[in-house]
C-alpha cells in the first residue's frame, strides 16, 4: 500500500469505484420484508466490521429494536472510525462493543476446553468487565449475526469453525439469524484475481454450499449488479485491498494492466454480489 494511505483509505478509494453501497441499500427493504426476527432483534455481532458503514445502513433499515451491537475488527483505524460513525448515527443510544481482533483469533476464544461442559468462552483472555458481559451475550443470545464482505478473509479450515460457533454458540436456537454479503461468481473483482494468477477468490456460490453441506438453510437470496471501475486501479491499492489472496505474488503494472483489460475491456467491470440470509 502507499506510504502515509490508511486501510480505511484505501477501502474508501476501493468503494468509490463502484456503487454497491447504493445497490446494497435498495436491496435491504426485500431483505426485511416479512422477517419478523430483524423487527424484534436486540442484539447483533458483526464481524470484520471494517468502519461500519455497511452495518449502519443495515440496522437503520432493518433492526429497528437493535441495543447491542458487538464488532469484531482487527484494523486499529477502522476501530476508531468505527467508534466515531457509531457515535455519529446512533449519538449513544445503542450499545457498542468493539473486539480488536482477527476472526479467526475470535473464535478461539469460544472454543470448548475438555475440562468446561458449560462455559465455552475462554474469559480469562478477556480482561475487560463490560467486554466480559458482552461476552456472555454470544452464549446463545444473539439475534442477528453479520459477515459483510469478510468471509473470504478465511482459509477453509476457520470458515468451518466460523460456522460451527455462529450456529452452535452464538445465535439464539430458536430465532437467530446468519446474514452475509459477497462476491459472485461473475464478478469482475474474481476474474481479476484469476487473472493475475492469485488464488481462488471464495465465491458466495462457494459460501451456500460449505453452509448447505454443514446442514444451513438459505430461507433468502438477492443477487445485485452494478459496475466497477478498474481503469488506473493501481498495483499498491490492489495489494491494500486483496493481500489475504496477493500477499505471496509479484505483481507489475504490465500485468495488472493486462488483467484489467481481459476483466474490463472498456475499463469497467461487472461488479455482482449476493445478499444472504440463514
Amino acid at each position: 500500500m502507499e506510504k502515509g494511505v490508511s486501510y480505511p483509505t484505501a477501502l474508501r478509494i476501493f468503494r468509490d469505484r463502484h456503487n454497491e453501497m447504493k445497490l446494497f441499500s435498495s436491496s435491504l427493504h426485500e431483505l426485511a420484508t416479512n422477517n419478523s426476527q430483524f423487527k424484534e432483534a436486540t442484539t447483533c455481532l458483526s464481524i470484520g466490521t471494517g468502519c461500519g458503514e455497511f452495518d449502519i445502513e443495515f440496522i437503520q433499515k432493518c433492526l429497528s429494536k437493535l441495543k447491542e451491537f458487538i464488532a469484531v475488527e482487527p484494523n486499529r483505524d477502522c476501530a476508531k472510525e468505527l467508534e466515531a460513525n457509531f457515535k455519529k448515527h446512533f449519538h449513544g443510544n445503542l450499545t457498542l462493543e468493539i473486539f480488536e481482533m482477527k476472526v479467526e483469533n475470535f473464535v478461539d476464544l469460544f472454543e470448548k476446553s475438555d475440562d468446561d461442559d458449560n462455559n465455552y468462552v475462554s474469559k480469562e483472555n478477556i480482561h475487560d468487565i463490560a467486554a466480559k458481559k458482552k461476552m456472555d451475550l454470544l452464549n446463545g443470545k444473539i439475534d442477528v449475526f453479520i459477515a459483510f464482505h469478510v468471509i473470504y478473509f478465511l482459509n477453509s479450515g476457520d470458515r468451518s469453525r466460523l460456522y460451527d460457533t455462529c450456529f452452535n454458540r452464538w445465535l439464539d436456537p430458536i430465532n437467530g439469524q446468519l446474514v452475509f454479503a459477497n462476491a459472485h461468481g461473475d464478478n469482475a473483482i474474481v476474474g481479476l484475481m484469476e487473472q493475475l494468477g492469485a488464488a481462488p477468490f471464495l465465491t458466495s456460490e462457494t459460501i451456500k454450499q460449505e453452509l448447505k453441506i454443514n446442514g444451513v438453510q438459505i430461507v433468502k437470496e438477492l443477487t445485485y449488479r452494478g459496475l466497477i471501475d478498474l481503469d488506473g486501479y493501481s498495483i499498491d491499492h490492489l495489494n491494500g485491498m486483496f493481500h489475504f489472496t496477493l500477499k505471496n505474488w509479484k505483481l507489475n503494472s504490465e500485468k495488472v494492466s493486462n488483467a484489467i483489460k481481459a476483466v474490463a475491456s472498456n475499463g469497467y467491470g461487472s461488479f455482482v454480489c449476493e445478499l444472504c440470509v440463514c
